[in-house]
């Protein structure tokens, strides 16, 4: 994907994603949180903790903040052997189970003020994850949406930096529409 957007721009989208999936979050039942989702094996509360456990490890608002985070990264990557499912299944041990405990989390005011790790690298990464995660939760709760068009193909540029991308099937497919395409490449 030859997209590419401002900073600015991605960070709008970003903060615009992360506010309509908590939104979603917030609105769930106590039960959904424990349907099962396309990402394999995990559920609602799984995919929120997922979450919560990334912006734990990779966003802040101070830059002690950060590198207090950066070093918790090479912790748990070093300790994972690298391996982006054994680094998830670690952050997902480490996370509150606890609806209301992640929600907590996830409603930090101070988002607006975080600098996201490897905002230099791909700053289109995490706003894939959340609208990839977003679309697992919807899919689970059946509450379909339409993305919009500019944040989609920022996604779908960022979708390839992604850990774990690269050993996943990233063969594009003409015949699928944005939003599949980017689930496709996310393995869904």
């Amino acid at each position: 994907m030859g997209y590419r957007a401002p900073v600015g721009l991605i960070r709008q989208h970003q903060q615009a994603e992360r506010t309509e999936f908590v939104a979603l979050l917030l609105d769930l039942d106590p039960d959904d949180w424990q349907r099962p989702t396309p990402c394999t094996d995990w559920t609602v509360g799984d995919i929120a903790a997922h979450v919560l456990g990334w912006e734990q490890l990779l966003a802040g608002a101070t830059r002690r903040t950060r590198l207090h985070r950066t070093l918790r990264l090479l912790v748990v990557a070093t300790t994972s052997r690298f391996n982006i499912d054994r680094v998830n299944a670690r952050l997902r041990s480490r996370t509150p189970d606890v609806p209301a405990q992640i929600l907590a989390a996830l409603t930090n005011p101070d988002v607006s003020r975080w600098k996201w790790r490897f905002d230099r690298l791909s700053p289109a990464a995490q706003l894939a994850e959340y609208v990839i995660h977003h679309e697992d939760v919807r899919a689970a709760t059946r509450r379909p949406r339409v993305i919009p068009q500019e944040r989609l193909d920022i996604a779908l540029h960022g979708v390839h930096r992604l850990p774990g991308m690269s050993a996943r099937n990233s063969t594009q497919r003409p015949e699928l529409t944005g939003r599949e395409q980017l689930l496709h490449l996310a393995g869904r």
